[in-house]
């Protein structure tokens, strides 16, 4: 049993990167409360979010697909990934645990030894986790991030903002946030 969350979360611990921050050397960007913001949708993750400019794409894997803005040389992220999962893990049952491993790995990736709040949460009904922390980046400064993990049906949403280096505000941070929704099923 443990290992079938393990290889879910394999998928989505590789779904979405968050440890580059401060790393990237570009051009100095807008910060994202002097942008235009963007509705975003996309139709095959069923989902829409509120976004400084129109994300990068990647798809991953043939299940994985991730969305991403970065700002001020990567000091400002914004990212918005799902992954498809089966049934057998998105089960009311399975869903709290599945939500703890992957809290857990996402903490782990972000060299963080507690966080600095954790909580659940709901979104349209659908269960999730919202994890604060600060963590070390690799130019010697300090990242503040917030990840939101929701389990919808059969996928898996992960909802991350770090900011860098003293970048980006709580209200461009709750305006990504807040502004998720979720197709309608």
């Amino acid at each position: 049993m443990k290992r079938r969350y393990f290889l879910c979360l394999v998928a989505i611990y590789g779904s979405v990167s968050l440890t580059g921050v401060g790393c990237s050397r570009k051009l100095q960007e807008k910060p994202a409360q002097s942008m235009p913001w963007q509705v975003f949708a996309s139709k095959e993750g069923g989902f829409s979010v509120e976004i400084p400019r129109a994300p990068e794409f990647q798809k991953l894997s043939a299940n994985i697909s991730k969305y991403s803005v970065n700002l001020d040389n990567h000091e400002q992220m914004y990212f918005a990934a799902y992954i498809e999962l089966p049934r057998s893990v998105t089960e009311k049952a399975e869903v709290e645990k599945v939500l703890r491993v992957w809290a857990d790995a996402e903490l782990q990736k972000q060299r963080v030894a507690a966080p600095d709040s954790e909580k659940p949460l709901s979104i349209q009904g659908y269960p999730g986790s919202e994890i604060t922390f600060h963590s070390p980046n690799r130019d010697g400064g300090e990242t503040i991030g917030t990840i939101r993990l929701v389990i919808a049906d059969t996928k898996a949403y992960e909802l991350a903002v770090l900011f860098s280096n003293g970048k980006g505000t709580r209200e461009d941070s709750q305006r990504f946030f807040n502004s998720f929704r979720l197709a309608k099923r």
